[in-house]
């Protein structure tokens, strides 16, 4: 599960979230998983407003691979952000 406390600092109402998930164990060179994963945000998210997600990732695939060790760190970078009508908000150069 992917606890995530999110507040929207944009401006503008964010409809979608997009996202890069590092999956790593220190001391460990290759990360355990290395992915984008985008979230649509129910109601969306307004400017200012702060929420909680708890996110499942799918664990059929990397995210769940039973070698993964305890100490696994997880950093979440985000990509992109998308408004209610789908167009782009801000995208990482």
């Amino acid at each position: 599960m992917i606890e995530l406390r999110v507040t929207n600092n944009t401006g503008e109402p964010v409809a979608q979230a997009h996202f890069r998930g590092v999956l790593q164990s220190p001391g460990r060179s290759t990360p355990w998983v290395d992915e984008t994963f985008f979230y649509t945000i129910s109601g969306g998210i307004e400017p200012g407003e702060t929420l909680e997600w708890s996110l499942a990732p799918d664990s059929t695939g990397a995210w769940g691979n039973p070698s993964i060790s305890d100490d696994a760190q997880l950093s979440i970078e985000v990509l992109r952000l998308d408004g209610p009508t789908g167009d782009m908000l801000w995208e990482r150069p």
